[in-house]
């Protein structure tokens, strides 16, 4: 059994640009992280998430549970 799972987590310096997410057959929802809201999707057995600071933008794509993924990102919110 092949248990090999995609996560890929990207951090960019906010500019003018857009972002734009693919989101056929899906819908956006949101959660709060330690006090930051995130958006994320669930398509395919993958989940999209994306949220900024002031200075940075970040996503994180990854083919695991909605629990891995909150978790995931709490620790990338701590640092």
């Amino acid at each position: 059994m092949n248990e090999d799972k995609i996560i890929v987590f990207i951090q960019g310096l906010i500019t003018n640009e857009e972002i734009r997410i693919d989101t056929e057959d899906t819908s956006i929802e949101e959660i709060e992280v330690n006090n930051q809201m995130i958006k994320y999707s669930f398509n395919k057995d993958i989940y999209n998430a994306y949220w900024n600071d002031e200075k940075f933008s970040y996503s994180i794509t990854a083919e695991v549970s909605f629990e891995e993924l909150v978790k995931i990102i709490e620790g990338i919110i701590k640092r």
